[in-house]
């Protein structure tokens, strides 16, 4: 087995070009001749809003920039291939103000050739991520992510064979962590190198010349990829940094990553020569402040940020003190106490009069300033649009969705738990299974035997990030009848109207040494 290779690519803030420069079969880029034959790939991921992205970068991305380098290219090369590679839905205030659906509007103008799915396409459901497809002017494909009939999901081709300048390229679509995203028995993930085997004897039939996998996964898995599946010839994969696009390689086969918020795109170009195996390079374009803008996405843009502008301004109260997650910090919600987390769980148990909230540490995806408190920064806190369900729990069940939450703290898991109407002591340092030192509702230990009312996301009760055991709870409120997260958190503020939630010790850590047996705060 060889070695991989990683060779990351820094964004730098005046770049307008960053060369990705590799050939897996030869030392240069070498001339057309006479009989060789050569296409460009254009690839682009996660792309979560319309607009540009503006930071302490600069700014970079937008779908009206995107859109003037791709036709750049493909004035020079009008067959150029234009991949995507999902999450164009959730993650982020854009993405659950308006689900996804402006997205697909750009993708149809942008003149996509070939789209897979990210998990995050699912983040509103699968009747939702059905109407992104349908909206949509381009091919989706899944290799991986069947449906009930155990047909591939929506009855979507599980490759598809794209032909260029006489070269035939066979893509195949693998996505990861459905975990992780809103959970539906209708679609389910299937081991991608299986997967990746079963669709690429399928494109054996079709007598392809290269075989790119578009890819929703982590670099490891990307690696085991081409360790196990030597037929693909390279990946197109996600993002892996904000500000750097990187080339990886096993066995001479690339792993190409573009950085985040479409800041750049990945010129993947392919070239065949008689007798020779065919040559992969690559650049990446960067999407940047360079660029001018597109005039009808431009428009597009600007309709939409305009209308959720108006949509989210609304103030819901007044915070007395910051709201702290620990998002771009610390990720304090993921292993400890915090104040963003106790207002959320605090709204969720109000809301169905239980007695307990609880909200899942990964849920919380922004911090907040204090003062005017506004919809736009409650929809930045719950961008997913969970439903707030009531289930009735078992003390010793509860006790094991605990557990599960401190399982992973030192990796800082999003499956910690914020909560409400109860509080609870663990040991990060003990076994798993064996973390929670003490747990109390209404200041009364938890016992075993006893039902408690539990106010929750759907996104844990359908099994998300690993909380399998809520199968064996009652629902009392389920998903398609519970509100959603946003609105019953934006309605708590409305009728609190001053917003003063601190740190109350409801959730303690204590390490314990196994040598001495002591226990210290």
């Amino acid at each position: 087995m060889k070695e991989a290779v990683s060779v990351p690519i820094r964004l730098h803030r005046v770049a307008c070009l960053i060369i990705l420069v590799f050939c897996v079969l030869c030392p240069v880029w070498p001339e057309a001749g006479v009989s060789s034959r050569q296409v460009t790939v254009l690839y682009f991921t996660d792309a979560h809003q319309l607009a540009p992205v503006v930071d302490e970068l600069g700014e970079r991305g937008g779908v009206a920039k995107l859109a003037t380098v791709i036709q750049k290219v493909r004035r020079q090369e009008p067959e150029a291939i234009v991949a995507f590679g999902g999450d164009l839905a959730g993650g982020s205030l854009f993405g659950a103000a308006f689900r996804g659906l402006p997205m697909v509007e750009a993708l149809n103008t942008l003149g996509v050739d070939v789209a897979t799915f990210g998990q995050h396409d699912f983040d509103f459901g699968i009747v939702q991520t059905a109407a992104l497809v349908e909206a949509s002017q381009f091919p989706w494909i899944t290799s991986n992510l069947i449906g009930r009939t155990g047909k591939p999901f929506l009855d979507l081709p599980s490759t598809l064979v794209v032909e260029r300048q006489g070269i035939r390229i066979g893509f195949i679509g693998l996505t990861d962590a459905m975990v992780s995203t809103f959970q539906d028995s209708s679609v389910k993930q299937l081991d991608m190198v299986k997967a990746a085997r079963s669709a690429l004897a399928h494109l054996k039939q079709e007598k392809v010349d290269i075989r790119i996998a578009l890819t929703q996964t982590t670099l490891g898995a990307n690696e085991r990829l081409l360790y196990e599946v030597p037929e693909l010839d390279g990946i197109l994969s996600e993002e892996r940094s904000e500000t750097e696009s990187t080339a990886n390689f096993v066995s001479g086969r690339p792993i190409l990553s573009p950085c985040g918020n479409i800041g750049c795109i990945i010129r993947l170009q392919i070239q065949l020569e008689p007798g020779k195996r065919p040559v992969l390079l690559a650049g990446a374009l960067t999407v940047d402040a360079s660029v001018a803008p597109d005039s009808m996405l431009l428009e597009l843009e600007n309709r939409y940020t305009n209308a959720l502008e108006y949509k989210l301004a609304e103030t819901l109260g007044t915070l007395e003190v910051p709201l702290d997650a620990g998002v771009a910090g610390n990720a304090s919600a993921r292993f400890k106490e915090s104040n963003a987390g106790n207002l959320v769980a605090d709204a969720f148990r109000d809301y169905h009069k239980a007695d307990i909230g609880i909200i899942n540490g990964g849920g919380i995806r922004a911090n907040a300033p204090e003062g005017q408190f506004t919809l736009k920064e409650a929809l930045s806190l719950l961008p997913y649009g969970n439903q707030v369900c009531l289930v009735v729990l078992k003390g010793k069940l509860l006790l094991r969705v605990l557990e599960h939450g401190v399982a992973r703290v030192a990796n800082r898991s999003g499956a910690f738990c914020q909560v409400a109407g109860m509080s609870y002591t663990y040991d990060p340092e003990r076994p798993v299974g064996e973390r929670i030192l003490e747990a109390k509702v209404a200041g009364s230990a938890i016992r075993g035997d006893r039902n408690y009312r539990v106010a929750l996301p759907s996104f844990i009760l359908a099994g998300g990030d690993g909380f399998s055991m809520l199968e064996e709870g009652w629902t009392l409120v389920g998903p398609a009848i519970a509100r959603e997260d946003v609105v019953v958190l934006a309605n708590y503020c409305r009728r609190l109207g001053r917003i003063d939630s601190r740190i109350e010790g409801r959730i303690t850590i204590s390490t314990h040494s196994v040598e001495s047996g002591e226990k210290s705060p």
